[in-house]
């Protein structure tokens, strides 16, 4: 892809940034104004309520005077009058209910609309700074802005699981980093991001707590942080082919852990802590500069009757 087109694409992404950053703030602040008048429809409804709700109570005192002067010439004409009067007021009383709770249905709705646009406003304020990142290269800013794409699509589709998309591997044409905004999908059950140039990754990235698998083989990690703990349902973890030069003690408290790849690294040692991980999850650590004697030793804590599970 060109310079030129790679500048066009993405000054055409910060437009559309910019534009659905400001609709979003036009439709919060909207809804902020519809959810004043909501409230205030809301209190006088209610105060009519009351109102007539007092109003039928008066009446029926006056309807009980009259059932004690029932010789009065004038019984039946005022008994026919208050009994009218509060047919009306009990109809009114009925309207009046029935608008309080469609006000309330509105305030609920409204009131969602707003959590709704609120959301989508943080999560795009946070890619921003993300996307004009003067570092990045020109096509990095392409990749990134597909990557916003399936951000906001998985953000408001929670129900979506999947995340990300592989790269080809090659120097300079995959991510470098990832948005903080990342952390915002607590949803999100698996990650791949094969293939990219990721050596580090957003302190809110380990909120996403429901990760089962996260695929990121092929990218430049030196060291796993020990953050990756808190993943605490990651069934299946890949990290071959990724220069790391260490594996956390941590990882072995991911206690759902079932497939654990370290191929093709530069470990020279595994932490003791590991093993007890062994009876359950395969554990592929061949092409790495292990001494002979660490990897034997961890085939002997294996249980014969589950089969083989470190893989040299």
């Amino acid at each position: 892809m060109s310079l030129i087109s790679s500048y066009s694409k993405l000054q055409q992404c910060n437009r559309e940034l910019y534009q659905t950053i400001n609709d979003l703030e036009v439709n919060y602040n909207r809804r902020t104004i519809d959810l004043a008048d909501l409230d205030v429809k809301f209190e006088l409804k209610v105060n009519e309520y009351e109102s007539t709700k007092e109003k039928c109570q008066q009446i029926d005192a006056q309807l009980a005077l009259l059932t004690t002067d029932k010789n009065s010439n004038e019984f039946d004409s005022n008994r026919l009058y208050w009994e009218a009067r509060k047919n009306i007021l009990v109809f009114s009383q009925l309207l009046n209910s029935i608008e309080i709770e469609r006000t309330k249905e509105l305030i609920a709705c409204t009131k969602e609309c707003k959590n709704i646009y609120a959301a989508e406003l943080r999560l795009f304020q946070e890619l921003l700074p993300w996307i004009n990142d003067p570092s990045c290269s020109d096509h990095e800013y392409v990749i990134r802005a597909q990557l916003i794409q399936q951000l906001y699509y998985n953000y408001i589709y929670p129900s979506d699981k999947e995340l990300g998309f592989n790269g080809d591997g090659a120097e300079g044409t995959g991510l470098t980093s990832l948005p903080e905004a990342i952390g915002l999908l607590t949803k999100v059950e698996v990650i791949y991001l094969r293939g990219h140039q990721l050596s580090h990754f957003p302190e809110k990235f380990w909120q996403m707590t429901q990760l089962q698998t996260l695929i990121l083989s092929k990218n430049s990690l030196k060291a796993l942080p020990t953050q990756i703990k808190r993943l605490s349902q990651l069934e299946k973890l890949d990290v071959s082919q990724c220069q790391l030069e260490s594996i956390p003690a941590e990882l072995s408290q991911l206690t759902h852990l079932t497939d654990l790849n370290v191929m093709n690294n530069c470990l020279t040692e595994i932490p003791q802590s590991l093993i007890h991980l062994l009876s359950k999850c395969c554990f592929n650590v061949s092409n790495n500069p292990l001494p002979p004697e660490t990897v034997e030793a961890f085939k002997r804590q294996v249980d014969p009757d589950h089969g083989p599970k470190v893989v040299s």
